[in-house]
């Protein structure tokens, strides 16, 4: 796809097919947390943006978003197929990076 926005969701989910992806880490009725994600030039543009946006809707933060738990590990490793042996020989975060840059020659 060439629109951003679909690219990312397609990165989150590790998936090439957007149907998929959407199944995958789309918002349903059932989403009470969210990733907001923005791009700019400036760090301090995209932190302002993401907290106007916050206010506006809302949202409250929540770093532990972001932490691993033991159901988010079970998670990403059945996500991106991680096994037992990869997980010896290297550490999660680096696993899952290495499985979204190799998704974008698929893409």
């Amino acid at each position: 796809t060439r629109r951003l926005e679909l690219e990312l969701l397609c990165y989150a989910a590790a998936d090439h097919q957007i149907s998929e992806a959407v199944k995958k880490v789309g918002v349903g009725e059932r989403t009470s947390k969210v990733v907001l994600i923005a791009l700019a030039e400036k760090r301090r543009d995209a932190t302002n943006a993401l907290r106007r946006l916050a206010n506006t809707v809302l949202l409250e933060q929540d770093p532990a978003v972001l932490e691993l738990s033991p159901a988010k590990v079970r998670k990403l490793r059945k996500t991106f197929s991680i096994s037992d042996r990869e997980l010896e020989a290297a550490d999660l975060e680096d696993l899952v990076l290495e499985r979204v840059a190799s998704l974008s020659l698929l893409l």
